[in-house]
């Protein structure tokens, strides 16, 4: 009888584990995309950085090793955006690499080539290290500029997308569409001296970022870094943004801005850390915003912006060893706002206060080391209602 009973309780444990315990994979997942997304013509194609995944039924990541998958679409012979197609067994997945028709490999190409760049044209820029005293001007569509990877093309520069430098202050001229930067380092250099904020650059202040525009429909940033600027990416009106897998560093006041409205976006998978620290943003003897990312809404309609999967951390962190960015403070200043203006997220109205808006999912997103997780406004008169958001924290 104890044999008996052994061997049924061994059966059904078996059967358990067959049936309740086998997850099936159901998707091929593109967890990391390649290191190299630009190419020059008659490039082989390189995966170097891919990872891939199989999900399973139960939710699960498994990696793959991309040896065991097989791809196809790549083309090398002709300009152009490529769908790279990858299968594993039975599942198929994709994503696009490009093939540029214009290619620099020094500074001086590089300033001759963007001062010739037309619409449509897909720049590489070689790897290697690249100074630029001046902004590059952008005013024309449909561009890619893009590098052999974040950690070989280093750029010392910024850009204007529709808009030029006058003085110290950007003078927009026109709103623009598509443009796309991948694969690059934007770094610049700054310094202390007497507590004050100093670029090495000249023409770069406290008010610029790495990449500037007014107006924007369609703005891609993939697998860039950003460092020692101000801002990263610092704009007022943007639509169809896609800015992902980047890592946005020792930036002195945020990482993503936008002042007046976005729509129809998404913010996912990027690294932001050592933003603003001790640092105190001044103007008219007020302490202004130190962030991870700041994002205005002006519309009750559906905002359709996601912010996910990103890892924010050390934002506004305070060692009392307080530098200024432009102006020190006057009089009897306190800096009990400090911690107030200071979040890992801020989301706010640019129209009226409690803006009850629509579509904005916030999920997934790992905060550390900040003051604040998520404001929902930054004073008592742009508040958004927080019924607005849909907030999950990983």
């Amino acid at each position: 009888m104890k044999k008996i009973t052994i061997c049924l309780i061994f059966i059904l444990f078996s059967v358990f584990s067959l049936s309740g315990c086998t997850h099936e994979m159901v998707s091929l997942y593109i967890y990391k995309m390649p290191n190299k997304l630009v190419y020059e013509i008659g490039e082989e194609l390189d995966l170097k950085g891919l990872e891939l995944r199989n999900i399973k039924t139960d939710s699960a990541l498994i990696r793959i090793n991309s040896n065991n998958a097989s791809f196809s679409g790549f083309d090398s012979t002709k300009s152009g955006k490529i769908e790279i197609t990858v299968r594993y067994g039975n599942f198929s997945s994709s994503f696009y690499v490009y093939v540029a028709n214009k290619v620099a490999n020094n500074s001086e190409e590089m300033k001759n080539l963007l001062e010739n760049v037309e619409d449509n044209d897909i720049l590489l820029l070689k790897e290697g290290d690249y100074l630029l005293d001046n902004p590059v001007e952008i005013d024309c569509s449909n561009i890619i500029i893009g590098g052999e990877g974040k950690d070989k093309t280093k750029l010392n520069t910024f850009f204007i997308l529709g808009g030029y430098l006058n003085n110290s202050e950007i003078n927009y001229v026109n709103g623009i569409e598509n443009i796309s930067f991948i694969g690059l380092t934007l770094n610049t250099k700054n310094s202390v001296k007497n507590n004050i904020i100093e670029f090495e650059n000249k023409n770069i202040n406290y008010k610029l970022g790495a990449i500037n525009f007014d107006d924007i429909t369609g703005l891609n940033v993939i697998s860039c870094n950003f460092t020692g600027y101000s801002h990263g990416i610092i704009g007022n009106t943007a639509s169809n943004l896609n800015i992902t897998s980047n890592n946005f560093k020792n930036l002195l006041i945020g990482a993503i801005k936008i002042n007046n409205s976005i729509s129809n976006s998404s913010i996912s998978k990027n690294i932001i850390t050592n933003i603003g620290e001790s640092v105190l943003f001044i103007e008219n003897n007020k302490q202004l915003n130190i962030f991870g990312i700041y994002l205005s809404f002006n519309k009750e309609e559906n905002s359709g912006l996601n912010i996910y999967k990103n890892s924010i951390s050390k934002v506004a962190l305070n060692n009392l060893n307080y530098k200024y960015l432009n102006e020190k403070p006057k009089g009897n200043f306190s800096n009990l706002n400090y911690m107030y203006n200071s979040s890992a997220i801020i989301i706010r109205s640019s129209d009226k206060n409690n803006l009850q808006t629509q579509g904005i999912s916030i999920f997934f997103n790992s905060i550390g080391s900040s003051l604040n997780n998520i404001l929902y406004g930054t004073t008592e008169s742009d508040r958004i209602n927080s019924n607005s958001v849909m907030y999950m924290a990983l």
